[in-house]
């Protein structure tokens, strides 16, 4: 059994089904054994995370691109200058390896020099890239307009020229800057003119206003001593300390523990197994486990802040889907089977398994897959497995969504904060929650 017919049978793309498929009319031997037609390798969805994953010498994710969810940092940029028309320290939480304290830079402007911005993060690997201070843009990817030549709406044209007013190019590292599966995928799958890798470094008059180190959101109070911030970060990374992955889990049901159920251990290697039960992200936290912690971190926000400082959250998945308890009342949640992204998952199943059901019966009535092919295709079995993917899905129509998340009621406790700009969630536009707070007392 493929085991990624199973872990990744949510994300199948029917248009690549389909097209395959097409190619095998053209020319059946050839386009087989070539193509290969699907193997549904592993293509994980974007659902957690906004960015690519490099990994680190100690397997953790470097996650990260220039100005994700550039809405709310704009946001951002226009409330520091007004609240603080003669700066303040930034202080950039979980900031991977510098690219987004380095947007957050870009986007203040003329009047950046009056910042400081302190880019704090766990990981020394992501800590030594910001340090070398040598980034890339490349195809197929969020921020490719900054790339020459690339499409760019008024507001990217105007991201640009802010980006490059800060950097300039420079030539390729000899350490990799991306090594993950991700990354390689992006490139094959992007416009000829852009299967490349530009690469970029901060000015030499900027780097004086940009520092990174290690360190840990938990000892907030400590940084600096007792100066208080303008701006705090802490973007995509409070499911970390929560050890909520609701977001994931909402898209995928128990497919896995389906999978083993229905078709039995037998069907799986030992190692597919091992895998699939990997795949598998355990949320043993309650809610008012996880509202303890996000009490706890809020608190420490709201003391090293200035009246008027901006809090900063992330629009990731995890970061902003909490599913609710049974004794939440109804009034306080979004029944997921009711979102645009539950409605749009539910109809590529039902498109893969109707393109797939035609390849089939191609396959069948022209006698494609013989003993002849070095290659066969099991559409049954695919389909079998697609199929079971798809009703643990189903089940999922009827989870129900926190409209407020741990840090939101924590953050609106006793009106300490107020939120300024939402964003949309990423894998659930259609909710969008707060992700920019000032402090207002």
């Amino acid at each position: 059994m493929k085991l990624s017919a199973i872990t990744n049978a949510s994300y199948v793309s029917a248009s690549k089904i389909n097209n395959d498929k097409q190619n095998v009319v053209q020319n059946n031997t050839v386009a087989l054994n070539t193509t290969k037609l699907p193997q549904y390798s592993y293509l994980p969805a974007k659902i957690s995370f906004n960015g690519l994953m490099r990994m680190s010498a100690g397997s953790k994710p470097i996650d990260s691109s220039f100005f994700r969810d550039y809405d709310a940092l704009i946001k951002t940029t226009e409330t520091l200058k007004e609240n603080f028309p003669n700066g303040a320290q930034i202080l950039d939480y979980a900031c991977s390896d510098g690219e987004e304290a380095i947007s957050l830079y870009a986007l203040l402007g003329d009047e950046r020099d009056k910042f400081k911005i302190t880019g704090v993060d766990l990981n020394e690997d992501a800590i030594e890239l910001a340090n070398n201070g040598i980034y890339s843009v490349f195809g197929n990817y969020l921020d490719t307009f900054l790339m020459p030549g690339a499409q760019k709406t008024q507001k990217e044209e105007e991201l640009s020229k802010m980006f490059n007013g800060i950097m300039e190019p420079t030539e390729k590292p000899d350490e990799k800057l991306n090594t993950s599966p991700n990354f390689l995928m992006s490139i094959m799958q992007a416009k000829p003119e852009f299967q490349k890798e530009i690469f970029f470094k901060l000015n030499d008059d900027v780097k004086n206003n940009l520092e990174f180190k290690t360190g840990d959101i938990y000892k907030l109070n400590e940084e600096n001593g007792d100066k208080k911030a303008g701006a705090i970060f802490f973007r995509n990374a409070f499911y970390h300390l929560l050890e909520n992955f609701d977001g994931e889990n909402i898209f995928k049901g128990d497919t896995h523990n389906a999978a083993l159920n229905e078709l039995g251990e037998d069907s799986f290697s030992e190692e597919e197994i091992q895998e699939m039960k990997m795949f598998i992200k355990k949320d043993d936290k309650t809610l008012e486990e996880k509202q303890k912690i996000a009490d706890e971190i809020i608190d420490k926000v709201y003391e090293k802040l200035e009246t008027g400082g901006v809090f900063v959250l992330g629009d990731a998945l995890n970061d902003n889907i909490f599913i609710a308890p049974n004794d939440i009342s109804d009034d306080d949640t979004i029944k997921f089977g009711d979102t645009k992204a539950y409605k749009a998952r539910l109809k590529e199943f039902e498109d893969s398994l109707k393109v797939m059901q035609d390849a089939n019966l191609y396959a069948k009535s022209t006698k494609i897959a013989t003993n002849d092919l070095d290659y066969q295709i099991d559409y049954d079995a695919i389909m079998k497995t697609v199929k079971i993917a798809a009703d643990a899905f189903k089940r999922q129509a009827d989870v129900r969504i926190l409209k407020k998340t741990p840090m939101h009621k924590a953050l609106e406790r006793d009106g300490r904060f107020k939120p300024v700009h939402y964003s949309k969630v990423k894998g659930l536009e259609d909710i969008e929650m707060p992700t920019v707070w000032v402090k207002v007392k």
